[in-house]
């Protein structure tokens, strides 16, 4: 370790997916000696998940249940950036993040009980 790779996350989205963190703060040690990175330096971006279910039962003739359903995932559609690249073979893609989690996704359903 070179110098502090910490970079302030509260930057745009565009530089925060560019570099997560500084790939220049590292350098590759000699083979055969150790680093002196420490354990746990960097974390990656937090993830944010709400999840969903609302559901009705409607009963009729006494033995039929009928139930409609919807769920829900990632309700507030936050965006969830994946880990960066932390590979330091190449400085060009080094704290570069490339996707993301899903987006919101609903299904509806309906069942009947008897």
């Amino acid at each position: 370790m070179t110098g502090n790779p910490v970079l302030d996350p509260h930057r745009s989205r565009n530089d925060v997916k560019a570099r997560w963190f500084d790939p220049t703060a590292f350098a590759i040690p000699p083979t055969g000696t150790d680093g002196t990175a420490p354990r746990n330096l960097l974390n990656g971006p937090g993830y944010k998940n709400v999840n969903a279910a609302l559901f009705r039962n409607f009963k009729f003739a006494e033995r039929y249940t009928f139930q409609f359903r919807g769920e829900f995932t990632n309700v507030l559609n936050n965006v969830n950036l994946s880990t960066p690249t932390s590979s330091l073979a190449n400085l060009s893609t080094a704290g570069r993040i490339t996707s993301a989690g899903a987006m919101r996704q609903t299904q509806l359903g309906l069942r009947l009980t008897f």
